[in-house]
C-alpha cells in the first residue's frame, strides 16, 4: 500500500508540475490542474494517516472530503473545454460548496480527534458525509460520461478522457458501496484499485499533455502571423486532427494508395477537409501532399534497405508514388540523395 501511495503522489506531482510549466494554462486547463492538485493532496493525507501517524482508524474508516471535489472540477473542465456553456464564478463556487464545507468539517474533526482522542465531531462528520459521497460521485460522473459519449463535434478534443474516467468512476463507486453497506470484502484490495485508477488518470493526462507539447514550436522560434490566425478551428481540435491522422496512417497504411486524396482523409475522420489542411499547416507547417509523401519516403527507405531485387520504379509504386520523377524529387529533398545513391550506401549482409 505504501508503494501505491508513493507512486500516486509522485506521478500526480510530476503531472501537475508539467501542466503548470509547459504551457500557459487556459481556464479549462486550470480546472484540470486543480483536479490533479486535489488528487495529490488526497494521496498525501492518506499517506500521512497510513505511514507517518500510523493510524489505521483514520486511514480505513474515515471518508475523505476530497472526493466531493473530483466530480465538480472534472465536470467544469469538460464543460469549459467543450464550450458547452459558460462557467461563471458563481456557478463554480456552487458546484464546489459541498467540498469546501466538508473539507473544513473534516479538518476540524481530525485535529480534535488527534489532539484529544474525542470522536464526537469525527462521528458527526462521518455520519453526515457518507450520505453525500455516493450521490455526488454517481451524479457528476454520470453527467461527465453522458457528455463524453455524446456525438457533439466539440467533444472530440476530450475523448481521451473517457477510459480513465470510466475506470475511476467504477473504482470509486465500488469503494463507496462497500464502505456504506459494509460488505465483507478485503478493503486493502479495493483501495489498491482506487489508487491505481488515480495513477491511470494522471498518466492519461500526461499523454494528452505530451501530444500538445510535441507539436509546439521550438524555443527561440519566431512566431509568424498565420493565414489561419482568425480561423474558427481551435488549437486542441487541430492537435486532435494531427494525432488522429498519425494513428490512421500508421495503422492502415493509407499513404500506400497512390490515389489517396484529401477528401479521403476527411471522410475517414469525419471532419471538413479544410480543417485537415489548416491543422497540418498550423501544427506541422506542411500541406497534404508533403505530409503523405513523407510517409511514402519512409516506406521507400524500408524497401531499399531490404534487398536489390526490386527496381527503383517498383519501389516507387510500392511506396505509394505514381511517378518516378515525383519519387526521386521528394526522396532527394528529404534524404539528400537519390534513391539509387541511397541504396548504394545501405550495408549488405550475406551469408
Amino acid at each position: 500500500m505504501e508503494f501505491l501511495l508513493t507512486v500516486a503522489i509522485s506521478q500526480l506531482f510530476v503531472v501537475f508540475f508539467l501542466l503548470w510549466n509547459v504551457f500557459e494554462a487556459s481556464k479549462s486547463e486550470k480546472y484540470l490542474i486543480f483536479f490533479l492538485l486535489l488528487m495529490f493532496f488526497h494521496m498525501v493525507v492518506k499517506f500521512i494517516f497510513y505511514v507517518i501517524i500510523n493510524n489505521s482508524f483514520l486511514f480505513e474508516n474515515i471518508y475523505s472530503s476530497f472526493t466531493l471535489g473530483y466530480g465538480p472540477l472534472l465536470l467544469l473542465y469538460v464543460i469549459e473545454k467543450g464550450e458547452l456553456r459558460k462557467n461563471n464564478q458563481t456557478k463554480t463556487l456552487l458546484h464546489l460548496a459541498p467540498f469546501f464545507l466538508f473539507t473544513f468539517f473534516f479538518s476540524v474533526a481530525v485535529i480534535v480527534y488527534l489532539w484529544s482522542s474525542s470522536k464526537s465531531i469525527l462521528d458527526l462528520y462521518q455520519n453526515s458525509i457518507k450520505w453525500i459521497i455516493l450521490p455526488s460521485i454517481l451524479g457528476y460522473f454520470a453527467i461527465i460520461l453522458r457528455i463524453l459519449f455524446s456525438k457533439k463535434e466539440q467533444i472530440k478534443s476530450i475523448k481521451w478522457l473517457k477510459p480513465p474516467v470510466i475506470y475511476l468512476t467504477i473504482s470509486l463507486i465500488i469503494v463507496s458501496i462497500i464502505s456504506i453497506l459494509d460488505i465483507g470484502i478485503e478493503k486493502e484490495i479495493i483501495r489498491s484499485i482506487v489508487y491505481s485508477a488515480f495513477i491511470f488518470l494522471s498518466l492519461a493526462v500526461a499523454r494528452h499533455l505530451s501530444s500538445r507539447t510535441r507539436l509546439a514550436q521550438p524555443a527561440g522560434h519566431k512566431k509568424t502571423k498565420s493565414k489561419y490566425e482568425k480561423s474558427g478551428l481551435k488549437q486542441e481540435d487541430a492537435v486532435w486532427i494531427v494525432d488522429t491522422l498519425q494513428d490512421l496512417m500508421l495503422k492502415e497504411n493509407l499513404h500506400l494508395n497512390s490515389e489517396l486524396k484529401l477528401e479521403d482523409l476527411a471522410a475517414k475522420i469525419q471532419v471538413p477537409k479544410h480543417h485537415i489542411t489548416e491543422a497540418l499547416n498550423s501544427k506541422l507547417d506542411k500541406n497534404f501532399y508533403q505530409y503523405v509523401n513523407e510517409f511514402r519516403i519512409d516506406k521507400a527507405v524500408e524497401l531499399l534497405g531490404k534487398d536489390d531485387e526490386q527496381s527503383i520504379i517498383q519501389i516507387a509504386y510500392l511506396s505509394g508514388f505514381n511517378s518516378k520523377t515525383t519519387f526521386n524529387t521528394y526522396f532527394k529533398k528529404l534524404k539528400g540523395k537519390t534513391p539509387k545513391e541511397y541504396r548504394e550506401t545501405v550495408p549488405r549482409f550475406h551469408k
